[in-house]
């Protein structure tokens, strides 16, 4: 089955398709490890930032305009390795500024890393395994040819080009932990990408939270001053018969900041008193569970 275009699995996932997102994912995480690789020298920070940048376009689900996921990734991981460079406390000198910006017509992965560091590293780790698994992994993985493709070249089945490539996998991947090279397998990529964009949903979340709750108490104090303002003509007006004034107040020449600070005060014990029954209420529930937890054990 030929591999379907970035554009039509970057609309299957907008249109609810994770497993599209995952293919995606799968497709160029390799290329995005080597990419950064290349300027930070470190594989565990450029398998981060891989999985960051995938995350991230995850949460934010943005429209990319047709054939232009490839640039997109690209430059959404250079900008988070180019604050990750700025973050970190690093010696070394750590040439960004010369990180090419991904072109998806005029310049590719092939032409700028691939060719060196990624091709050095495992044509040094293919020839160090047996060459039925070296001709399957180069096949299907470089020359990207379909099982029966592959299976025409090596005159097998496509069930043995299947286990021969899982084989070969395995002994490839332990060849490249020699190298240094700790690769996790695509279901680990694929967890931890899920797993990040849903902390960046949840972090969202109570940044939101966060603001309605900034919002409605100003919204609340604006309500007390305005109020607290015109009260003193709402309390003329209403003892417009009495010769004697009646207006709250703690302050001799302000009726209004009166009202405003009595209003002020209210607000505050109200607060003070939400958040206490709130911690009460917490405190209770972790009680309660900690005790059935108790005596889960002893039952146990």
């Amino acid at each position: 089955m030929p591999m379907q275009t970035d554009d039509a699995l970057y609309d299957r996932f907008l249109a609810g398709d994770n497993a599209a997102y995952d293919a995606l994912m799968l497709h160029y995480g390799d290329s995005i490890v080597v990419y950064i690789h290349g300027y930070l020298h470190n594989w565990q920070d450029a398998e981060d930032l891989m999985i960051e940048a995938f995350a991230r376009i995850m949460f934010k689900r943005p429209r990319i305009r047709q054939g232009g996921f490839k640039a997109y990734l690209y430059k959404t991981t250079r900008n988070l390795a180019a604050r990750f460079h700025a973050s970190a406390s690093r010696t070394e000198h750590i040439g960004l500024d010369e990180l090419p910006e991904e072109a998806a017509d005029t310049v590719t992965l092939e032409e700028t890393m691939i060719g060196t560091e990624r091709r050095r590293i495992l044509h040094r780790c293919l020839e160090r395994i047996d060459g039925k698994y070296r001709e399957v992994l180069w096949l299907i993985y470089f020359e990207e040819m379909s099982y029966a493709e592959a299976d025409a070249v090596m005159g097998v089945t496509v069930k043995r080009i299947d286990k021969l490539l899982q084989t070969g996998k395995v002994k490839l991947r332990a060849e490249l932990e020699q190298e240094g090279i700790t690769s996790a397998t695509n279901e680990e990529r694929i967890d931890r990408m899920h797993q990040r964009a849903e902390q960046l949903q949840t972090e969202q979340r109570r940044r939101m939270t966060r603001l309605s709750r900034m919002a409605a108490a100003a919204a609340c104090i604006a309500v007390i001053a305005v109020v607290g303002a015109v009260m003193p003509q709402w309390s003329d007006l209403v003892l417009m018969s009495s010769n004697e004034s009646m207006r709250a107040s703690i302050f001799s020449d302000s009726a209004a900041l009166s009202y405003i600070i009595i209003g002020l005060l209210g607000f505050s014990l109200g607060i003070v008193f939400t958040a206490f029954c709130f911690r009460l209420k917490k405190w209770q529930v972790n009680k309660k569970t900690d005790k059935q937890e108790e005596l889960h054990d002893r039952d146990d």
